[in-house]
């Protein structure tokens, strides 16, 4: 869906409202958010018909970067947040995923999927200067973790 339209004729109605917590999101909101991470997208390299996954509880800021993937012209692949480390890296290499969008909450997982070839473990260490940016500019509450990943499946099994 994408959401600009609904923005211009609805800017105050809710696009969602979480049944965990009661947030209530209004398209305006979602419009202006998943625009910022479109923009990340870019920024971070990402170009038409790219992959990123995105690996998070069900939470408001998952919808935003589903939206900010449609926006952006970009594939995404929803990864199930009770997933091991093992499992997430494996989704991660087979779907060609360039970014991974994650949560505070997942983070450790995603820590962990992302430094199991030790060619990228160097990569999650410099995570702390993405978070910040993401906090400062773009004010999105997601971690976006940039490969690239393991090229090959059998990279991961051994």
């Amino acid at each position: 869906m994408y959401t600009g339209k609904h923005a211009q004729l609805r800017p105050l109605q809710p696009a969602f409202i979480m049944a965990s917590t009661g947030e209530a999101v209004t398209y305006r909101e979602l419009d202006a958010r998943s625009n910022r991470l479109a923009h990340l997208f870019r920024k971070r390299g990402l170009k038409r018909l790219d992959h990123f996954s995105i690996f998070m509880e069900n939470n408001s800021r998952y919808l935003e970067a589903c939206a900010a993937g449609e926006r952006a012209g970009l594939y995404y692949t929803c990864v199930n947040s009770y997933l091991t480390p093992g499992e997430l890296a494996y989704i991660l290499v087979n779907s060609e995923s360039r970014i991974l969008v994650t949560s505070r909450a997942k983070l450790d997982v995603a820590l962990i999927a992302i430094s199991l070839d030790v060619d990228y473990h160097r990569y999650s260490r410099n995570n702390t200067d993405c978070w910040s940016l993401l906090r400062r500019q773009f004010r999105v509450q997601t971690l976006v973790i940039k490969g690239p990943f393991p090229k090959h499946k059998d990279e991961m099994r051994s």
